[in-house]
């Protein structure tokens, strides 16, 4: 056991594990975002923008958005086709660029 875990750590240390801990975090801060954003939506105060999720969704955080989306119900009445399109194609070609990436076999890790 204790080889197990010390050997997902060491998996964790390197330049892979920075990525996993980048779009995790990022994904983390994304959903608490959309959490803050529904508050001030009940608070009727200023809102986060559609262009900040956005924004974060291309820097990695689109699971959170999307599981943010489903969870809280945000933005239901005022969602525009342009950002349904955006939340929906921005984590598909990420998945497909992934998916290219690792069927090519050219990944590396510093």
């Amino acid at each position: 056991m204790q080889q197990l875990v010390s050997a997902v750590l060491d998996h964790l240390s390197g330049s892979f594990g920075i990525l996993l801990w980048y779009l995790v975090g990022l994904n983390l801060l994304t959903f608490i975002l959309m959490w803050l954003d529904l508050v001030r939506a009940k608070n009727r105060v200023f809102r986060t923008p559609p262009a900040v999720f956005v924004t974060l969704s291309l820097m990695g955080g689109s699971i959170g958005n999307l599981v943010g989306l489903l969870c809280f119900r945000l933005r239901s009445a005022t969602l525009t086709l342009r950002f349904l399109l955006a939340m929906i194609l921005i984590p598909l070609a990420q998945a497909a660029f992934v998916l290219t990436i690792f069927a090519s076999g050219q990944i590396f890790f510093l």
